[in-house]
């Protein structure tokens, strides 16, 4: 119940490709609807958030999970567990290029 009280970071598995819903949680919510929350005592809570809610995330999330109709997809823990999280989010770490990042930003 612990879980519950923290900063958390609340995700629906059903959502459609323009709309993916994370939101992040700092005061003591407790919600009435089917959501998975994620909470963190090794990480910075707003990292992981700010992570989840990135192009490459988007992108990532939208060529790994299944597919639900023409526009719907499913967000699944094992989605957000399987992604390597970078130890710098600073999107130029990665050394894109311009028509990559045109791409991600899609």
């Amino acid at each position: 119940m612990d879980d519950f009280n923290k900063p958390k970071i609340c995700f629906a598995e059903t959502n459609t490709f323009e709309n993916i819903k994370i939101v992040l949680l700092k005061d003591n919510f407790v919600i009435d609807k089917t959501v998975f929350i994620i909470t963190s005592e090794k990480e910075s809570i707003e990292r992981i958030y700010n992570l989840l809610t990135s192009n490459i995330f988007n992108w990532y999330i939208r060529k790994t999970s299944p597919q639900l109709s023409e526009k719907g997809i499913t967000v699944g823990k094992y989605a957000i567990v399987r992604f390597p999280m970078p130890k710098n989010l600073d999107i130029n770490s990665y050394m894109l290029t311009n028509k990559e990042l045109k791409y991600l930003s899609k």
